[in-house]
């Protein structure tokens, strides 16, 4: 069936094939749950975000030092601790290699968001408008995200640095 669906809209990435929504559905979560583990998990919180916060750092330091990779400009933000590490690639063609370099690096690797939503096999189904959306474009076709939890080691923060590297 997968295959079925991928070739009527013709998905030929593997890795765009897990991202690709071709009819509209529910993510349903046990709100009671996840409640009780937030509130647990309010009691690490700042250490999260100053564990979070140094990893990005790292990371960021690495990814200015490559010039295929964007770095992104956050000076209007006071702490960055993202829960992943955006990387946007100046051309298309660079997020296929450095999309390469993560997988086989063993490191799970996801777009941004769902890109373009107007780009979803779904989307056509039910809304006729297609509008011109050339950041979400730029976005989705140069960018991809990794992880950023606090209990990454410093193994972790190297196998990240080493697939933000231009070889």
């Amino acid at each position: 069936q997968q295959f079925k669906w991928r070739k009527k809209f013709n998905v030929m990435s593997e890795f765009e094939a897990k991202y690709t929504f071709y009819d509209l559905g529910y993510n349903m979560r046990p709100t009671e749950i996840t409640g009780f583990l937030g509130l647990v998990q309010l009691r690490y919180l700042a250490e999260n975000i100053k564990k979070r916060k140094s990893n990005h750092q790292v990371l960021e330091n690495v990814l200015r030092q490559n010039s295929d990779l964007l770095p992104l400009d956050h000076s209007h933000l006071s702490v960055v601790s993202g829960f992943a590490f955006p990387v946007l690639c100046r051309k298309p063609e660079l997020r296929d290699r450095y999309i390469s370099q993560f997988s086989g690096a063993g490191v799970e690797i996801r777009p941004i968001i769902a890109g373009n939503v107007q780009n979803q096999p779904f989307y056509t189904k039910y809304v006729k408008p297609h509008y011109e959306l050339p950041g979400v474009d730029f976005i989705q076709s140069r960018g991809f995200y990794c992880g950023n939890y606090p209990e990454m080691t410093e193994m972790d923060l190297e196998n990240l640095s080493s697939c933000l590297k231009k070889y």
